[in-house]
């Protein structure tokens, strides 16, 4: 799958709208605060990913993320509905509304615990997502960002 994300927040982010509910009523930005984001991402909620800088990037789904990417990030994330969403975070659960495939791709997928891979070469973020036999427990420390080493 191959697919354009026009982000005007440097964010994409990929999750399952079954695992944010609880976030459907908290403002449209509450994500934006970042010990929000990160308690989300540690929990396997959801997968933020801090591009850099906002504009469009070719997204691909990958059985492996290339080699080349300046980064590489690995993160757990849950799945409970056998969808993902994968789109600009501006478009995430939150002030009443959800994402709907206007604003991004949904993916199916078999509910379980998902082993993220994520990489960005210029304009060309590719993201890798392995079933694993795990609890989606992250324990990043700060933003999961893939402009910095």
């Amino acid at each position: 799958m191959q697919t354009t994300i026009v982000t005007d927040t440097a964010t994409v982010v990929v999750y399952d709208l079954g695992c944010l509910k609880h976030r459907v009523a908290d403002d449209c930005d509450w994500w934006s605060i970042a010990q929000d984001e990160l308690k989300e991402v540690n929990c396997g909620n959801a997968c933020f990913l801090n591009l850099g800088c906002d504009g469009e990037f070719i997204t691909t789904l990958v059985d492996a993320v290339p080699n080349d990417c300046a980064v590489i990030r690995s993160i757990l994330v849950k799945n409970i509905s056998g969808q993902f969403f994968i789109g600009a975070a501006e478009w995430v659960s939150g002030d009443g509304l959800e994402p709907t495939d206007e604003y991004g791709s949904f993916i199916n997928v078999s509910k379980g615990v998902y082993q993220l891979k994520a990489g960005l070469r210029a304009n060309e973020l590719f993201i890798s997502l392995k079933i694993v036999n795990e609890q989606a427990n992250n324990y990043f420390g700060d933003l999961v960002r893939l402009n910095e080493l």
